[in-house]
């Protein structure tokens, strides 16, 4: 009997696992700084996840703003900094980690079937994945996620992605 395995993908709407991986790299990128960010505005998720240190005195400003998608997603932060001192790549990390707080979260729950010739099939593992280096993923990306997350183990003939909304 041939096996063929199949893996169903879903966008995933509820799912916080690209919220945590952008937690995790806003935190990674606040630790190698000496600054002082101070979020402007209510409509900031990011509120519980922002370090900061002392209000002293930081020659240079960078104002950085986040929108979103719709009206309500829009917030705004002011870093308070010395660029002559501050690691460059920490600083653009945070910058860009910063201003997608609305955008790139692309999370996926992804049903890989087995199926064999006689029409059976098995749910044989279910994960999920988050894209959030790109703003809208293609086919192609989430595919090479997909195959990333499942590392070998299963050797996946097809893919279905299922249309936004269903």
């Amino acid at each position: 009997m041939k096996l063929k395995n199949k893996a169903v993908v879903y966008h995933d709407y509820e799912c916080q696992v690209s919220d945590d991986i952008k937690n995790e790299e806003l935190t990674y990128h606040l630790e190698g700084l000496d600054m002082y960010l101070k979020p402007l505005g209510e409509n900031n998720p990011r509120l519980n996840v922002l370090g900061r240190n002392s209000e002293k005195h930081y020659p240079n400003q960078i104002y950085v703003e986040a929108k979103g998608y719709v009206q309500g997603e829009q917030c705004a932060y002011l870093i308070h900094i010395d660029k002559e001192t501050a690691d460059v790549d920490s600083l653009n990390g945070l910058v860009t980690c910063l201003k997608r707080t609305f955008t790139h979260r692309n999370d996926y729950r992804v049903v890989i079937q087995e199926h064999l010739e006689s029409g059976h099939s098995k749910v044989i593992e279910e994960i999920t994945i988050s894209c959030c280096d790109v703003e809208f993923p293609d086919e192609k990306h989430i595919q090479e996620t997909i195959q990333e997350a499942v590392d070998g183990t299963y050797e996946i003939n097809e893919f279905n992605l299922l249309p936004l909304g269903l």
